[in-house]
């Protein structure tokens, strides 16, 4: 669900690496109300992929709980900026 924390990517990265397959990051870094506006259109045409739905409330407490990627992990990282 988003790999909050920079301990939690890392751990699922290397558990992946370990079995020879070959990981990607990619970190959308765009200011949060265009964020905010994609989950919504996401949560109200609901596609395909559409798993569960994010309120608000979600959206602003992962917001303040997740850590963004330090320089080293960026270096590594696919960079979303639109």
């Amino acid at each position: 669900i988003g790999f909050i924390s920079k301990e939690q990517r890392k751990r699922v990265q290397d558990y992946y690496q370990n079995k020879g397959q070959e990981t990607v990051c990619y970190y959308i870094d765009i200011d949060k109300e265009t964020r905010w506006q994609r989950v919504h259109h996401r949560n109200t045409i609901q596609p395909e992929s559409f798993q569960f739905h994010v309120s608000k409330e979600i959206f602003d407490f992962f917001d303040t709980v997740f850590e963004p990627l330090d320089e080293e992990e960026k270096k590594h990282a696919i960079i979303i900026t639109d």
